[in-house]
């Protein structure tokens, strides 16, 4: 997991039960020692709800609580999403956040629309509202190393 300027918040692959793994990119908008301070606080926010094993949406309904109960009043974006290996499905919820460019093995790419919601931190979010974008991934994705879609340190380098 790592924290780059500007707050942007880049989270690896996660366990959860069951072969599911998510992943989240989260932006707070701010600057410098706040940002990364904020986003520090939102990642352990979504580590407890990982641990909780909630869904994509309840993440981000937990999440908007979180920020309103701490007093997070910080414009913060994000993008979660679970994939399930057994089923090969990718949900993606979003929360302010642009669409999820998917790029095809044949060159193609195209936008994963749906699941958006306004921002973190502004109390926006209406929980019966939350919804997710699906697909089903056309390969099995593993992100073990040795895997053909990893290199020696796991990351993927090929496409969906």
């Amino acid at each position: 997991e790592g924290q780059a300027a500007g707050g942007v918040e880049r989270s690896e692959w996660g366990g959860r039960p069951e072969g599911r793994r998510g992943v989240s990119v989260g932006d707070d908008g701010g600057q410098h020692s706040r940002a990364a301070a904020t986003m520090g606080e939102i990642r352990s926010a979504m580590r407890a709800c990982r641990l909780q094993r909630f869904e994509a949406p309840e993440v981000v309904e937990r999440l908007e609580q979180f920020m309103t109960a701490t007093g997070l009043k910080e414009f913060t974006t994000l993008a979660y999403a679970v994939f399930d290996s057994q089923d090969r499905s990718l949900q993606v919820v979003r929360a302010g956040h642009p669409p999820p460019l998917l790029l095809g093995a044949d060159g193609s790419a195209r936008y994963l629309h749906g699941g958006a919601t306004p921002p973190l931190g502004l109390g926006l979010i209406e929980p019966d509202a939350l919804t997710t974008a699906s697909i089903t991934v056309p390969w099995s994705l593993d992100p073990r190393p040795g895997n053909d879609r990893t290199d020696r340190s796991g990351r993927h380098r090929g496409t969906w």
